[in-house]
């Protein structure tokens, strides 16, 4: 978790300077010379490495259940600039300045992953505001309490519930008994691993869902039970 990370962060970035530091040419620090010509040559190319992996990463999340959506035009630009700054940097500057420029380089090359990949990323896979506004405008239009099928309290109840400027007291249902077992009018939400164990439940054999669309970082499904116990 980057809580973990953030307070080593100074101490990691001032040893790793340290190759970049005057005097390393001493006959004793051979090793240190050699890490920090692997080094420059790593950052020369990370602009191109950062753009396949953000190639490849986007290729493959349209190949799973949520697909993320990036500004993949103006990315490619702005690492295909990093990268002939750095080139241009290596051939044409001064023998001083090659690794300040390869820093700088580097540098603006994570800048624009964490800025344009990593964050909207992490926003759209964990979204929940755009779910939540889905199943509440439902139960505008047909009112029913809300009741979630195998969540725990602490899990992605909670998420919902901070979407939403009212109190709500959701129900927490365990097995397809407790489904059958409702007697008003109900969106049961589920998670999509669990659809099959509700779908056991006569209430839900007789439905189909309302909504199904992505929450946090899975797909939940949405039924509205109107109640009564309208099963034999």
């Amino acid at each position: 978790k980057i809580r973990y990370l953030l307070p080593i962060t100074p101490a990691i970035a001032a040893l790793a300077g340290y190759l970049f530091c005057e005097g390393l040419e001493h006959h004793t620090q051979r090793v240190l010379i050699r890490a920090k010509a692997c080094l420059e040559k790593l950052l020369l190319v990370l602009p191109v490495l950062a753009l396949i992996g953000v190639w490849v990463g986007f290729h493959h999340s349209h190949k799973q259940s949520a697909a993320v959506h990036l500004p993949l035009a103006l990315i490619a630009a702005l690492l295909c600039i990093c990268q002939a700054f750095a080139v241009a940097v290596q051939w044409r500057a001064p023998q001083n300045y090659k690794s300040l420029g390869l820093l700088l380089s580097a540098v603006l090359a994570v800048w624009v992953l964490n800025l344009l990949v990593l964050e909207p990323m992490a926003l759209q896979m964990h979204d929940t505001r755009t779910f939540v506004q889905q199943v509440e405008a439902l139960r505008q239009q047909q009112p029913g309490q809300v009741a979630f099928f195998k969540v725990r309290k602490d899990a992605a109840a909670i998420k919902y519930l901070v979407n939403l400027n009212y109190d709500l007291q959701p129900k927490f249902l365990n097995d397809s008994a407790d489904i059958d077992a409702i007697d008003s009018a109900t969106y049961l939400i589920i998670r999509e691993k669990d659809l099959s164990q509700a779908q056991q439940s006569i209430s839900v054999q007789q439905l189909a869902p309302v909504l199904r669309d992505h929450f946090d970082h899975d797909y939940y499904t949405v039924f509205y039970l109107p109640g009564g116990h309208s099963h034999p």
